[in-house]
């Protein structure tokens, strides 16, 4: 991925995000939450997806996914396609 400087409307999502963007760190799905950005300029409806797959039910084999996750990939999906 290309490395992004974070403009201040995305800095003020990351922001906003922060409790739920731990939740996808947690879980080995992003490595910080600055990732999140390059994965809205490099490749937005893969990650739009992903997270759509994640709350239908969506795990890899032999998964467990951390408490509030599915709530989580919510809040991001409801906050990226405003």
């Amino acid at each position: 991925m290309t490395a992004y400087t974070i403009t201040p409307e995305e800095r003020k999502l990351l922001n906003k995000l922060e409790k739920s963007l731990d939740k996808l760190v947690i879980n080995y799905d992003i490595a910080k939450h600055e990732e999140l950005i390059e994965w809205l300029h490099d490749d937005k409806e893969n990650f739009i997806n992903d997270l759509k797959w994640r709350i239908a039910g969506g795990t890899m084999k032999n998964e467990v996914l951390p408490d509030g996750y599915i709530e989580a990939c919510k809040e991001i999906l409801k906050a990226i396609e405003e």
